[in-house]
Parts: structure tokens; C-alpha cells; sequence
């Protein structure tokens, strides 16, 4: 009796053996086990492969994504289902843009901001899209089918007199003359503290996201007339507002006697690089 209890505890203890080993098997094919550095490098090739990801770096790109995985202690599995979330529709997302920026609405954050540009010259204003991503935004603008007069007309009755309206609200537009001084005759040298809103663009899929950039000058003009001005010095600037960007970093473009500057910005939103330009006149 004795030995037929002591079998019976070996032969359950090699099947209880046997049951951890094909567990950590499964773990292991499914993605549940730690991730390795050289797991997420592969991982990160073959995704680039199967989506034709667009990436300015490749080797930054595989140190951002293993530092997110690291962070957040993800698994193989759920590398590649962010990859998924973030890829596995970007031929058709960028298909629909194409097909928006070969049509005669105003239905993407280039044709907005460039309309916003032709109000703010003729009218002296400094109206400006909100921060933020923009792919929403895009899709109301689908369904409002306005052309760039139409466009035009709606944004200036809207913010007549600060009334606001639902076109406004959608888009987040703001007036910056809030906060700068409006256009009219200025000092010949002067210190300038100002901002700009630019577009950071997705690569796989010409989705944008809206941020936010401020540049530090002194400015001068021989007049001191409105468009005469340029950067005598700049002190400082930068990007205030990513919007939905992480990881952003920033260069600028202008020197001296030059009547604008641009901040060149990039980031990345989930596992998508995003690029572009905020930029800005002396006035």
C-alpha cells in the first residue's frame, strides 16, 4: 500500500512538471514572457516590413519603442498589437487624405490653417487652430463639404465680436492678438515675445496633430513699419505644446536680418513618428 501511495505522488508530481513546462511553453509562443532587447528589434523590422512604416531613424526608432515596452513592461504580444492599433489601417487613412487634399473643401489641417493664413493677412487678425490632434477634426470637416471662400466666411462670422460658433469650437480656433499687440506702427528695435501654431505631420498616414511653439527676439527695422521688421536677435524658443506628440524635440532655422523663422519639430504619437515646421515673422 505504501508503494502504490508513493507512485501515485511521483506520477503526479511529473505531471504536474510536465503541466508548468507546456504553460511556460505557451507563454513563451504567445508573447507572455519578458520581452528581450533583441525580441522588440525583430519585432520592430518585421512591423516596419509588413506596414512600410516611414521612420526618420531607424535605430532611434528601435530605442524609443524598447525604452516604451521597458517602461511599461510589455510583452511581445502587446508590442505587436500597438503596431497593429497604430499601423494596420494607415493605407487606407492616407488614402482618404490624398483623396481631401486633391478636392476643393477645406477639409485638412493645411487647407485650414492656409485659409486662417488668407484672413489673417486681409483682415489684420491672428486667428490660429487649436492644439491637438487633427484626424477628428478632419472627418467634421468632411461632413461640412465648405469650400475655401465658404470657409473663409463662416470663421470670420463666428469670431466677429468673440461670439464663437460651433466651427470654431470644433476647430479650437483662437485669436492671438490676444496676446500679441496687433499690427501697427512699432519701435524700431524691440523685444518680441510671440507665438505659433504649426503642423507635425504622420508620414504613414498625412494625419496631423496641432502644437504650439514661442520664439524670444529683438526685432528691427530701418521704418519701424508693419512687414519691414526682421530678427535682429533671437534669445530663445521651443515647442509649449506638443499636443498629442511625446518624445518631442525641436531646431531652429533663421539667423540674423532674416524677416521669419521656423522651429523644426518632430515627436512620436504611440509607436507613429510625426514631423513638421511652426513658423513665424518678425512682423
Amino acid at each position: 500500500m505504501k508503494k502504490i501511495k508513493t507512485l501515485c505522488a511521483v506520477c503526479a508530481m511529473a505531471m504536474c512538471f510536465s503541466t508548468l513546462s507546456v504553460t511556460a511553453s505557451a507563454e513563451e509562443t504567445s508573447g507572455g514572457a519578458a520581452l528581450t532587447r533583441e525580441q522588440c528589434n525583430k519585432i520592430v523590422e518585421t512591423a516596419i516590413e509588413e506596414y512600410h512604416i516611414v521612420v526618420p531613424d531607424m535605430e532611434e526608432y528601435k530605442a524609443y519603442i524598447w525604452d516604451m515596452a521597458k517602461e511599461s513592461g510589455l510583452t511581445a504580444n502587446a508590442v505587436e498589437t500597438q503596431f497593429q492599433a497604430d499601423f494596420g489601417k494607415a493605407a487606407e487613412r492616407k488614402k482618404l487624405n490624398e483623396k481631401r487634399a486633391a478636392d476643393v473643401y477645406i477639409n485638412s489641417a493645411e487647407e485650414a490653417m492656409a485659409a486662417l493664413d488668407e484672413i489673417n493677412a486681409e483682415k489684420h487678425t491672428a486667428y490660429n487652430l487649436g492644439v491637438g490632434p487633427f484626424a477628428e477634426k478632419a472627418d467634421y470637416l468632411d461632413a461640412l463639404q465648405l469650400d475655401k471662400e465658404a470657409f473663409k466666411e463662416r470663421v470670420e462670422h463666428e469670431m466677429k465680436n468673440n461670439q464663437g460658433g460651433e466651427l470654431v469650437e470644433k476647430l479650437g480656433i483662437e485669436d492671438f492678438n490676444e496676446k500679441l499687440p496687433g499690427v501697427s506702427l512699432r519701435s524700431i528695435r524691440e523685444d518680441v515675445q510671440q507665438e505659433s501654431n504649426g503642423i507635425l505631420t504622420n508620414l504613414n498616414t498625412s494625419d496631423n496633430t496641432i502644437v504650439k511653439g514661442y520664439l524670444n527676439a529683438r526685432v528691427f527695422s530701418v521704418t519701424g513699419n508693419p512687414g519691414s521688421f526682421t530678427y535682429e536677435r533671437i534669445k530663445s524658443y521651443g515647442v509649449s505644446n506638443y499636443g498629442s506628440a511625446k518624445n518631442g524635440s525641436c531646431s531652429l532655422s533663421g539667423s540674423s536680418g532674416s524677416h521669419t523663422a521656423v522651429i523644426h519639430a518632430s515627436g512620436y504619437i504611440g509607436y507613429i513618428s510625426v514631423t513638421g515646421q511652426i513658423p513665424f515673422s518678425a512682423g
